[in-house]
């Protein structure tokens, strides 16, 4: 079996995409596509990719509205473009490698320190990616995940301080000069093609390699400061990220804004041709009853409820 990666299906007809599900021999990849209903509505299709030899095949498990009245719902990977995102890669990787090479059994002879610092540098990165893919639909928890990445980079900011001082090694002092090249190094700004996913590669390993020289050496203490200022920079752009989220969602809201606003103009739009309300005179809005005798039912209902409880029937 030969795995070719995952494929994105866009089609403007959800009947051109075949259901093969009785192929459950292959390995899967869950994988999301984009479609058009015919009816200029974007849907969303969820599902599972089998790759075997006769081919694709894509199983619909669920089919979900994408935009609906002004409340955008986008699949996207914009954290791709996140210098936040991409340095907290260049730390993963340059943990991944300090933890082989300093973190011995020796000292560590469970291995907890080193999954430790390695799932620590790993939840930054999937929380940033997390938060950022929730943007559309909850300001909150992007900005919940953003706050748990800062947390994981806080927590192995400990470990190289500890690293360090467990081992008698010295803490560069603000005004070394290894200090001010980690410090003020560029990240640079990421110029994808087409092929998005291999440029994204080549982008981190390219950050990456500018810190080589102090995280890819033989001297411990060397590559512990420079990834102690690492955390130290990621951790700040966070606080930034924190910043400019609660900005955002001060002035235009969350999802839960955004869908009352929704629901709020289309009611504004059936009351333009409602009746009266027979007590107070405003125009009246479509409800229906959720408990007694006339439960499931449609009735009028004053658009200044609860304060005027005025109602009438709809025959």
């Amino acid at each position: 079996m030969r795995i070719d990666g995952i494929v994105i299906i866009v089609d403007r007809d959800i009947n051109d995409i075949d259901d093969n599900s009785d192929n459950s021999d292959n390995n899967d990849i869950s994988d999301i596509g984009v479609i058009n209903d015919g009816n200029d509505n974007d849907v969303i299709i969820v599902g599972i990719i089998w790759i075997g030899w006769s081919g694709y095949r894509f199983l619909i498990l669920s089919v979900l509205n994408l935009v609906s009245m002004g409340v955008e719902i986008s699949y996207s990977k914009s954290y791709f473009r996140l210098d936040a995102w991409v340095l907290a890669n260049v730390v993963q990787l340059a943990t991944q490698s300090f933890c082989r090479r300093f973190v011995s059994f020796h000292d560590d002879p469970r291995r907890r320190l080193f999954d430790q610092m390695v799932m620590a540098a790993r939840s930054a990165v999937a929380n940033i990616a997390e938060g950022s893919a929730r943007h559309n639909t909850s300001i909150e928890t992007e900005m919940r995940l953003t706050d748990v990445a800062r947390a994981s980079v806080d927590e192995l900011f400990g470990d190289y301080f500890n690293f360090l001082m467990s081992r008698n090694l010295s803490v560069w002092d603000k005004d070394s000069e290894h200090t001010g090249s980690v410090w003020w190094m560029v990240i640079d700004r990421p110029q994808y093609g087409a092929d998005q996913l291999a440029d994204v590669a080549r982008h981190i390993l390219v950050q990456k390699s500018k810190f080589d020289y102090y995280i890819e050496g033989d001297d411990a203490g060397m590559a512990a400061n420079c990834l102690l200022l690492l955390c130290e920079r990621l951790n700040r752009m966070l606080q930034r990220m924190m910043e400019s989220q609660l900005k955002y969602f001060k002035q235009n809201g969350g999802f839960t804004e955004k869908m009352t606003q929704t629901r709020l103009e289309a009611r504004r739009g059936q009351a333009a041709n409602s009746p009266l309300c027979p007590i107070c005179g405003k125009r009246m809005f479509r409800r229906m009853a959720k408990k007694g005798v006339r439960n499931g039912k449609e009735f009028w209902s004053c658009s200044d409820y609860p304060k005027c409880s005025g109602i009438r029937n709809i025959d």
